[in-house]
C-alpha cells in the first residue's frame, strides 16, 4: 500500500473509534428509567435523520437539539421526559465500545511526531468525556466539535479545522462518507474511509484509501 507523509491527522469519533452498541436506544431507556419500545427505537433513528437535515445549514446548538428530539420523540411524552432531560441521559448512558485497535494505532501516530485531531459531529463535553473514560484523550492535540458550529458535510465547517498551509500535511480517517470523505474532498485533503463492512461506495465521493481495519492508518501514514 501506498505510503504518505502527514502530520495532521484529523480522527472521526463515532463509527471509527468507537462504535454504537447495538441496543444503545434501549441502554437510554434503562438509564432514564422508562419503557422501551419499537417505537422508541424507531423515532430515535428518525430524530437522527432530522438532526442531520436540519442543521445541513446551520449551526449545531443544544437548544435546538432539544427541540428535534422534543418534534420528533413523541414516545417521552407519554413518559414525561423532556428533550433536555434526553439528550442529557443520552450523553450520560455508556452506549459505545471502542475499537479494539484504537489505542495502539493513537498511541504509535503521536510517538511518531503525528498531531492526533478528532472532528466530531456530536457535543463537546460528550465527547472529551469518552475519550477520557476510553483512556485515549491523552493522544489528542486538539478536538473539534460540531457544537457551536457547522457539520462536517457544511463547506463552512472547514476554515477553523484545516489552514492553507496545512493541507498537503492533512488526513483525514472517517467512516462516513456523506460526512468524514465529503469534509476532505471539500478541503481538499487526503482521507482514508474506514469501511469494515467493506460497503460499496454508490457515492461520488472519493476517499484517497479505503481500509477495513484501523491498524491498516499504519501502512499508509508515515
Amino acid at each position: 500500500m501506498m505510503k504518505v507523509e502527514k502530520r495532521y491527522i484529523y480522527w472521526d469519533l463515532d463509527g471509527t473509534i468507537w462504535q454504537h452498541k447495538q441496543h444503545e436506544v434501549e441502554l437510554i431507556a434503562r438509564h432514564l428509567q422508562i419503557p422501551y419500545s419499537i417505537k422508541l427505537e424507531e423515532e430515535f433513528f428518525y430524530m437522527i435523520g432530522e438532526f442531520n437535515r436540519c442543521f445541513a445549514t446551520q449551526k449545531v446548538t443544544q437548544e435546538g437539539i432539544c427541540a428535534i428530539i422534543e418534534r420528533t420523540m413523541l414516545e417521552l411524552l407519554s413518559a414525561g421526559i423532556t428533550g433536555r432531560e434526553f439528550l442529557d441521559g443520552w450523553c450520560n448512558t455508556d452506549c459505545n465500545t471502542i475499537n479494539e485497535n484504537a489505542e495502539y494505532v493513537l498511541r504509535t501516530l503521536k510517538d511518531a511526531g503525528k498531531q492526533n485531531n478528532a472532528l466530531t459531529d456530536w457535543l463537546f463535553e460528550r465527547q472529551i468525556t469518552q475519550l477520557k473514560d476510553f483512556g485515549i484523550f491523552d493522544y489528542m492535540e486538539k478536538i473539534y466539535s460540531c457544537e457551536g458550529y457547522y457539520l462536517k458535510k457544511n463547506p463552512l465547517s472547514i476554515a477553523r479545522v484545516i489552514k492553507p498551509k496545512n493541507r498537503e500535511d492533512s488526513i483525514l480517517i472517517g467512516d462516513s462518507l456523506s460526512s468524514d470523505i465529503a469534509f476532505a474532498n471539500n478541503a481538499g485533503i487526503d482521507s482514508i474511509w474506514f469501511n469494515p463492512n467493506r460497503t460499496k461506495n454508490l457515492t461520488s465521493l472519493k476517499p484517497t484509501f479505503e481500509i477495513t481495519s484501523l491498524l491498516e492508518v499504519l501502512d499508509i501514514i508515515q
